[in-house]
């Protein structure tokens, strides 16, 4: 993937990035997650579900890091604020597994104060590392379609002046807004001696067009403008019209570039205004220039071009009205860079050819190929779970006029949620045993049993996620004698994938667990002493949090092994194990106090009880609990 390699390139030059910020319209989360996410993080591709785990937990600590979070361990890794903008109505049909915490943000125009036709439709990346800020803009969506199957256009460039990196400020400003982020300062740290582009974006009281009118010398007309483009209004010539008078010039001549469907029509339909216009010499298509012409292997050209004689505009404006920043309320949300220094204008437009009706798709066609999206729910909606208060957080927003039907909002490990105009703003539903948002990352919204919304469940102190998990209670008790590194441990298996979907049927299948002895005394008694030391080495609510509740085979996870472990088998062997499980839970319940940690779990709940063997071993175990100071 060419433009893959080109953002790796990209990373490399600003340095270990500290911010990444990526805008699309759709959204391949696969793609993201599978290629862009291990590039950002400096990590080879994921094979394995276990290697996607591992990326999820360097995400999660760079994460904490960027929010100034305490994390565990002695060394802090470098901070990273990652985020991603997507059109909400695109991400309500995803289908595609969500395996990180990435923060995928469901824009909403309408909350921007656009209008309700309006597209969230720009392609920017923006990376800060220590050298620097770099932007990029284009054509290209966050899908294999834009990053692989498709011909798009991409230029980035570094930030080298004050007034660009204001610009960028002024776009992301209102989307970390709306997302409910504080808006943080973009590319302060200028370097390079790159000041002659913009970005241009429709946050900005001028559009592309009065902007690309400014790099005309003075007091001149547009004198021609050429347009490449996949998809346009059904008005072409309408359309056109529309942009000449905000360009100030009646008579321009333009010029299309246009891709083709797979029938080899222009995606627009023909009319009388188009053929007068081709006749005037007011419009004219070709072919494009031979260094950039589509090769017929690739799906589709997708690249969106706007150039004059004296610049050249890369973005995401399709030759359309709401594309061009003509319909108004209902305009989308563009962006791209303008670049003072365009290629010559006949030699990048190519060869003129000659078009007529048969070129043009049919009405019928129009509406075969026409977007469908999913019709907007009444109210804006945002959900996030946090894994240190293990509660899921709801922000909803009614407009005033609203009287609402029956909605239902699902979340995973939680029953279905009525949606009501006055309910509060935002709202908290505790979850006693996180499972199922282990896997499922999205909520779904439900009106007469059928789902109308989808989106993404972001998560906030990722780092407390428990994600793995030892198979077995000799295996975890084997890792604390051998020093806990989990990390390298090949004993631990992902939670939340084996036994979740499981119906009754299927968990009768499941093998009992043995009744052996899983360690000798000596190890059972060395593996509790190593984790007592963990526990005091302690240093941090959020160090106790991981180690009771959060790491491969916490306490929580000791815990649930013990009680899978049938005490039939050797009853003194069990009644040791649950002695010194409780003296630990005493160790952590003192080190939380002392370090004024509140954990979201009683620990008192996890104390186990079990009787002392019957006959002469009783007075022995009693003489044990005395030595041994066992509650």
């Amino acid at each position: 993937m060419k433009l893959l390699d080109e953002f790796q390139r990209q990373l490399d030059k600003t340095g270990p990035p500290r911010r990444v910020f990526l805008t699309t319209f759709n959204m391949g989360i696969e793609l993201v997650e599978t290629h862009l996410l291990p590039a950002i993080l400096g990590m080879e591709t994921p094979r394995s579900a276990m290697e996607f785990e591992q990326m999820q937990q360097e995400l999660a600590l760079r994460q904490a890091a960027a929010d100034n979070a305490e994390t565990d361990g002695d060394a802090a890794p470098p901070p990273l604020d990652l985020r991603v903008f997507a059109d909400r109505r695109m991400l309500f049909n995803s289908v595609e597994r969500k395996r990180t915490s990435l923060p995928v943000s469901a824009v909403s125009p309408l909350r921007l104060g656009f209008g309700t036709a309006s597209l969230f439709h720009p392609k920017v990346i923006y990376i800060e590392g220590a050298e620097g800020a770099i932007l990029g803009c284009g054509s290209a969506n966050l899908s294999v379609g834009g990053w692989a199957n498709n011909q798009e256009v991409f230029v980035f460039r570094k930030i080298s002046s004050a007034a660009q990196a204001a610009q960028v400020q002024a776009f992301f400003a209102p989307l970390l807004t709306a997302a409910g982020q504080p808006e943080t300062a973009l590319g302060a740290r200028l370097w390079g001696d790159d000041a002659g582009w913009s970005f241009c974006h429709s946050f900005q009281p001028a559009g592309l067009l009065p902007q690309l009118a400014a790099h005309q010398p003075p007091g001149t007309p547009m004198e021609g403008l050429g347009v490449w483009s996949p998809y346009f209004s059904d008005d072409l010539a309408h359309m056109l019209d529309a942009v000449r008078r905000q360009a100030g010039h009646p008579g321009m001549p333009v010029s299309v570039v246009a891709d083709r469907n797979e029938t080899g029509q222009i995606r627009t339909r023909w009319s009388g205004g188009l053929a007068e216009q081709l006749q005037e010499g007011r419009l004219a298509f070709h072919a494009g220039s031979r260094q950039v012409r589509r090769d017929e292997r690739i799906k589709m050209s997708h690249a969106k071009v706007w150039l004059t004689p004296h610049a050249i505009a890369i973005g995401s404006w399709n030759c359309s009205m709401p594309g061009a920043q003509l319909q108004g309320r209902d305009n989308n949300i563009e962006a791209g860079m303008l670049l003072p220094d365009p290629p010559d204008f006949k030699s990048a437009l190519g060869d003129a050819i000659p078009v007529d009706e048969g070129h043009f798709c049919s009405p019928a066609q129009l509406l075969e190929d026409e977007l469908q999206l999913p019709p907007l729910p009444p109210f804006d909606l945002a959900v996030s779970f946090d894994w240190r208060t293990l509660n899921y957080s709801v922000r909803l927003d009614w407009p005033d006029d609203c009287s609402a039907p029956d909605y239902v909002l699902h979340l995973p490990d939680l029953p279905g949620i009525p949606l009501q105009p006055g309910m509060p703003a935002q709202a908290h539903y505790p979850v006693a045993e996180p499972q199922r948002i282990l896997t499922n990352r999205y909520y779904t919204v439900e009106l007469n049993g059928g789902t109308v919304a989808r989106g993404i469940v972001n998560e906030q102190h990722a780092q407390l996620r428990r994600g793995e998990r030892f198979a077995s209670l000799d295996d975890l008790l084997e890792a604390l004698v051998l020093g806990f590194d989990s990390a390298s441990c090949p004993a631990t298996e992902l939670r939340g994938t084996a036994t979740l979907d499981l119906d009754a049927a299927d968990a009768a299948d499941l093998e009992p667990p043995s009744n052996a002895a899983l360690s000798s005394y000596f190890r059972l008694f060395n593996a509790f002493d190593q984790f007592r030391s963990l526990i005091a080495k302690c240093d941090s609510a959020v160090s106790l949090h991981i180690c009771v509740l959060a790491r491969p085979g916490c306490v929580k996870e000791l815990h649930e092994k013990i009680q899978q472990h049938p005490e039939g088998g050797n009853a003194i062997y069990h009644w040791f194990l649950v002695q010194e499980f409780n003296t630990l839970l005493l160790a952590a319940q003192k080190k939380a106090a002392a370090l004024g940690a509140g954990l979201p779990l009683d620990l008192d709940r996890l104390r186990l009880a079990s009787a002392a063997p019957d006959g002469n071993a009783a007075r022995y175990m009693e003489l044990i609990r005395k030595e041994c100071s066992y509650a």
